[in-house]
């Protein structure tokens, strides 16, 4: 690391070079008769560089060894536009967690690789700014892709360096198969993976959830909440030969199970209500999956595929009022 004086308009300051990193500013300590750590006034622009090299200059003595592991394997690659240091404050009481000195940096960022989790798809991040402070940091980003989803909003933060979990708001959308692909690729996938696997979803909705990802084990489990709303979405499930048109909505997922709330579905051109729990959302802790069909519909199109049924459907024309229910027992997979 190369450090020299320059001179700017009659006031002098201080370059700093580094491996991939550079940063201009000024530098003013004081010191006391005492014999203590001297008080600092520092302001730092940073320039431009490599977002991979930054991993050198993380403020060590402020983040715990976790933090500075999960940013050393989340940003993979991408480009720092620029940033800004301002550390102010009795060296004696650094990182100035008791409020008894400023520590700021921020940086502005973009395309970057975003690996924040081994359990969730990585991103490509089109722009964000990281800011850091004695206590904790946050990130604030937009124009993100995930699996062909496109996120508007995606404010991450971490209160506590001390106990670090992050905590992740995301709001975005994308078509039918893009989101089955994400719920598919996260935790999801963990409860309703059988249930998933024969589904295909076409249209488009919108997402939004909330992530809790502690980056310690004693900090407790990771936790998952969110929604999506489908607009016009046709939906099929292969493996029991199902098939809804044009599904408008709310499902809700979480780690543990997802849910359908009443979607306004046709089936056969007829319109009806379609209701789908699995997991945590079952009203019964013994099943693991219930579902629910209303509407007026013909008889042919509700007992369609019955085996045996067939050779009396012409004998029954007309519709009625149906509500078709299931449950699927945990122990015995019965109906």
């Amino acid at each position: 690391e190369i450090v020299q004086t320059y001179a700017d308009e009659g006031k002098s300051g201080l370059r700093i070079d580094g491996d991939g990193f550079s940063a201009r500013g000024r530098v003013a300590l004081a010191f006391d008769d005492a014999g203590g750590k001297p008080s600092i006034d520092t302001v730092l622009a940073v320039d431009a560089g490599d977002i991979a090299r930054a991993r050198l200059y993380w403020p060590v003595n402020v983040m715990p060894a976790q933090t500075i592991a999960w940013l050393d394997k989340s940003l993979v690659a991408g480009r720092l536009d620029g940033g800004a240091v301002v550390i102010h404050g009795d060296l004696d009481d650094w990182p100035f967690r008791e409020a008894r000195g400023r520590f700021e940096a921020r940086a502005q960022v973009h395309d970057v690789d975003f690996d924040y989790h081994p359990r969730w798809p990585a991103a490509r991040i089109g722009a964000a700014d990281l800011e850091f402070g004695a206590l904790g940091m946050a990130v604030n980003s937009d124009a993100i892709a995930v699996l062909g989803n496109q996120i508007s909003l995606a404010p991450a933060a971490i209160d506590s360096f001390k106990d670090p979990i992050i905590d992740l708001h995301v709001e975005g959308g994308g078509s039918g198969p893009d989101l089955l692909a994400l719920l598919r690729a996260s935790p999801v996938q963990d409860t309703t993976a059988g249930y998933l696997a024969g589904i295909s979803v076409g249209g488009r909705g919108e997402v939004a959830f909330d992530l809790r990802l502690p980056l310690r084990p004693d900090l407790g489990e990771s936790n998952l909440f969110g929604n999506v709303r489908l607009h016009d979405a046709d939906l099929a499930d292969h493996h029991w030969r199902l098939a809804f048109a044009q599904a408008n909505g709310r499902l809700r997922f979480s780690n543990r199970g997802f849910a359908a709330d009443d979607l306004a579905v046709r089936v056969e051109g007829d319109p009806a209500a379609l209701s789908i729990a699995i997991g945590e959302f079952a009203t019964n802790a013994e099943h693991q999956i219930e579902a629910s069909l209303r509407g007026e519909l013909p008889v042919t199109t509700v007992l369609a595929g019955v085996e045996g049924i067939a050779p009396l459907l012409p004998r029954a024309p007309g519709r009625s009022g149906w509500n078709v229910e299931l449950a699927v027992d945990h122990a015995t997979d019965a109906v």
